[in-house]
């Protein structure tokens, strides 16, 4: 038995249709341009379940598609004259920069979850004291103090 894969069988038939979240990407890379892009395709594909969710999904992924793009055609291009001694800009360097941001920021919350926590590594304890104005005697009467003496 064979079995065709998952591109071949799902995604090809909707790309040729011209669905799903795939035939678009935000390349202003503003997250503002994305939110009304987003609302435009669900307003295309209201009713479409399958294309809905995934849509929603797939605008998480767009603005690193974008920049993935974006390098990609830099790439492509030749490099922009530089005046002599310098070096041309490297296109990958932005993404260099928010990779290295991206395992900052995720080494610096590792490090706040090893940090004792409040309800996950200790509780609060509460302790109810007592206290009052007036001195407090024991209770004993005078038949128990006499035997007390009595047995001494």
């Amino acid at each position: 038995m064979k079995i065709n894969g998952f591109v071949y069988e799902y995604i090809r038939p909707l790309f040729c249709e011209g669905r799903g979240p795939f035939r678009w990407t935000c390349m202003s890379r503003d997250p503002e341009d994305l939110k009304v892009t987003e609302q435009i395709a669900l307003e295309v594909c209201k009713g479409d379940n399958l294309v809905e969710r995934w849509i929603k999904l797939a605008s998480e992924y767009l603005l690193m598609a974008a920049m993935l793009i974006e390098i990609k055609s830099r790439m492509l291009l030749p490099p922009k004259k530089v005046a002599q001694g310098q070096e041309p800009e490297d296109p990958r360097a932005e993404l260099v920069r928010r990779l290295l941001e991206y395992e900052q920021m995720k080494m610096a919350a590792m490090r706040l979850g090893q940090l004792p926590q409040y309800g996950r590594d200790f509780v609060k304890a509460q302790v109810y004291i007592e206290q009052s104005l007036q001195p407090r005697f024991p209770d004993v009467h005078v038949v128990d103090l006499q035997d007390a003496c009595a047995t001494s």
